[in-house]
């Protein structure tokens, strides 16, 4: 059913999607399992998921995740030590509606080809090779063969010049990293003198103007997604309000 989906390169291929489009959920509820679909790329590291949850519940949803595994310490499994894995989750989508699911499916993949691939031979491959030098326009994604998702993410301005940014530049914040209540925040933004998007760390003191909002840019969903900042998930978004809340009267009450 999905083999038309356009897959990356993959390790492994787990296909036992047996729900009829054209039959009642309530007269397939054996098929209504929490693992239906997997596909893993090839490197390993990331993976789409399909599953129905609560799993034999007609009233249920299908649940779409693009999940990172990393190598944790090696566990016992059957008798002998394998490698362990930590999971994250990067993307989460439910539905009932099954162009819904093959959309999010392949928003799932185009996801990973984005984390999987040079940044610069992903815009030859996916974009026509196309610079990412302008602001992407609101309600729109960039052009070309591949439109991402949008991102929800923390956004200032640098209400006074640093050494890399000047005056009023615009910069995307990242969640919370490290424990210093979010005085010192990692940052994509566009330097001075400079069109291409760099990632650094400055202080929050410098930034003012907060707001949420939409991200359309690949360059900045790439390195969010890369380096723990905002995902697709309800929890990223909670964190995300939580936030905003904390910073909107001033940085020094976060």
């Amino acid at each position: 059913m999905f083999d038309d989906l356009g897959f990356f390169p993959h390790s492994s291929y787990y296909d036992a999607f047996q729900i009829d489009p054209n039959v009642a959920f309530t007269e397939q509820v054996g098929a209504l399992r929490a693992d239906m679909f997997q596909v893993i790329h090839e490197k390993d590291q990331y993976l789409v998921h399909v599953g129905w949850y609560p799993e034999h519940d007609p009233e249920g949803n299908f649940v779409v995740s693009l999940i990172r595994q990393e190598d944790s310490e090696t566990i016992l499994h059957s008798g002998r030590m394998v490698p362990g894995y930590e999971e994250e989750v990067l993307y989460f989508r439910a539905t009932r509606d099954f162009a819904e699911l093959r959309g999010f499916m392949q928003e799932g993949i185009d996801l990973i080809n984005l984390l999987t691939t040079d940044y610069i031979e992903w815009k030859k491959k996916f974009r026509d090779g196309e610079e990412e030098e302008g602001e992407e326009k609101e309600g729109k994604s960039e052009k070309g063969s591949v439109s991402l998702p949008y991102l929800w993410c923390l956004v200032g301005n640098v209400v006074e010049g640093t050494n890399v940014f000047s005056l009023d530049t615009k910069v995307y914040c990242f969640p919370v990293l490290w424990g210093d209540g979010y005085k010192d925040i990692k940052v994509i933004g566009r330097p001075r003198g400079s069109k291409k998007l760099v990632m650094t760390i400055v202080a929050s003191k410098h930034i003012t103007n907060w707001r949420v909002e939409k991200v359309y840019t690949s360059y900045i969903i790439k390195k969010m997604l890369e380096n723990r900042g905002w995902n697709y998930t309800l929890d990223s978004l909670k964190k995300l309000k939580a936030l905003f809340d904390a910073v909107k009267s001033g940085p020094s009450e976060s």
